[in-house]
């Protein structure tokens, strides 16, 4: 290791680190010519560690509510990450990185990732900053939620906007809006 090169470390709970990269998996692109799509970005931020996914259109974050995560951003394949952790055993999975790559260690199993540059990221934390404390669901409520929303979405791929869901919270109540663009 360059004396320029710095290690930051995580210490996850392996049952944490499977669910939450199962939870942004569907929002992973397996194909794509720009690689952070196909890439999970980790991170500490206050309240835990944030595992995040984006398609560009659509972000997701999960945060783990542990300690002794990364200082700098974590950016790794995500099929190769999810590969690496289905495999493993044990209770914490060490995460360091020296820039260049993520060195993962659970029990006696090591692996060594790419780490992309975190610059290529596209800027996604604006979407996940919430005034107060935010609104709590259970998942069963908000399907049903999107359930009855999604009766109204509109089907015309030429109008992208009628195609969409909005969510917007007050910190008491959940709105699901859509339309069909029928007045």
């Amino acid at each position: 290791m360059s004396q320029n090169t710095q290690t930051v470390g995580a210490s996850i709970s392996l049952d944490g680190l499977k669910h939450a990269l199962k939870t942004i998996a569907p929002l992973i692109h397996r194909i794509s010519l720009v690689p952070v799509l196909q890439a999970v970005r980790m991170e500490t931020i206050d309240g835990g560690i944030a595992f995040d996914a984006t398609n560009l259109d659509t972000s997701i974050r999960v945060v783990l509510p542990e300690l002794g995560g990364p200082d700098l951003p974590v950016l790794t394949p995500a099929d190769k990450f999810r590969a690496y952790a289905s495999l493993l055993t044990g209770t914490t999975v060490q995460i360091t990185t020296d820039g260049a790559h993520a060195h993962l260690k659970c029990g006696r199993s090591k692996a060594t990732l790419p780490n992309l540059s975190p610059a290529n990221w596209p800027e996604t934390a604006t979407l996940f900053q919430l005034k107060g404390e935010g609104l709590t669901l259970t998942q069963g409520s908000f399907a049903r939620a999107l359930k009855f929303a999604l009766l109204a979405v509109g089907e015309g791929a030429s109008r992208p906007a009628i195609t969409g869901v909005k969510l917007e919270s007050d910190g008491e109540r959940l709105s699901v809006v859509t339309t069909t663009g029928v007045s």
